[in-house]
Formats: C-alpha cells, sequence, structure tokens
C-alpha cells in the first residue's frame, strides 16, 4: 500500500506540471483578453474561381460575431483565412496572428502565427460552394470554440 502512495504521488505531481504547461501555452496561443479583432481573407492560386472573398469574409465575420466576438481594423490580432487551389484540391487554413510577439532568446518582436488549423478539400467537393462554405465554417468553429474556452473569464465580463 504504501509503495503505491509512494508511486502515485510523482505520477500526480508530473501530470499537474504537464497540465499547467499546456494551460500556460494556450494561453499564449489564443489569449486577447476578449478584445476585438482583425479579419483577413487570402484566396491564393485561382481559388476565386470557386469561391469569392466577400463571401468567405461574410461567413467568418458572421461567425465571429454571433460568438460575440467583435470585428475591427487596426488591432494586434488577427484571424487569417487562407482559401487555396493546390492540384484538384482546395485547402483552407485558418490563422491566428499575433502582433508585437517578443522572443525571449533575441529580443527580437514581430508577428507570430500562435494557433492554426487546417483541412484539404477533394475537387469533388469544393465544385459545390455549399461544401465549401461548410467546411471553412467548420474550421472557424473550432477556432471560435478554443478562443472562448481560452478566453472565457473576459469575454464573460463583456
Amino acid at each position: 500500500m504504501k509503495i503505491n502512495l509512494l508511486l502515485a504521488v510523482p505520477l500526480l505531481l508530473a501530470s499537474m506540471t504537464i497540465h499547467a504547461t499546456e494551460y500556460n501555452q494556450q494561453r499564449f496561443e489564443l489569449w486577447n483578453n476578449c478584445e476585438p479583432m482583425q479579419l483577413g481573407v487570402l484566396l491564393l492560386s485561382d481559388a476565386e474561381s470557386i469561391v469569392a472573398q466577400r463571401e468567405v469574409y461574410a461567413l467568418v465575420s458572421n461567425k465571429l460575431l454571433n460568438a460575440g466576438i467583435r470585428v475591427v481594423r487596426d488591432v494586434d490580432t488577427r484571424l487569417v483565412v487562407d482559401v487555396e487551389k493546390v492540384g484538384l484540391s482546395l485547402y483552407i487554413q485558418v490563422n491566428y496572428v499575433k502582433d508585437f510577439v517578443q522572443d525571449n532568446a533575441s529580443q527580437a518582436k514581430g508577428y507570430a502565427i500562435t494557433w492554426t488549423t487546417s483541412i484539404g478539400v477533394p475537387y469533388a467537393r469544393f465544385t459545390n460552394l455549399e461544401s465549401t462554405k461548410l467546411v471553412i465554417g467548420l474550421s472557424v468553429d473550432q477556432f471560435i470554440r478554443e478562443y472562448l474556452r481560452v478566453n472565457a473569464n473576459a469575454c464573460a465580463h463583456r
């Protein structure tokens, strides 16, 4: 019994340390104090032939607004949605970007993509505009869930 207890304590402490590390990492990646963010939509490599930039912008901004995340210009954080046609597939990437991030080792300052998700859509699916919008929406929904979870206390007071 004492041996099991002696083995359990280090395991418990190790799991608490891992959880704390993950939590701090998530705060770095997505913490924004629930402040507004910019929205950017980039259509690359003939993706305009599949979906219009204004449609993607409207879809994503509506999802953000419905979640209580305001979209404005000239702030230090932004959500960038890239849609790219690659051969017979469509590639969608959602990036959360923070400006003025400082690297502690070099003291360099700049912007950093702190959270990202991506998905590929085969040709048979992206020829249907609604399927393309669905996949973009699912990627943005994933960001919103994570963002609101990490910023829950700040967003609750707005």
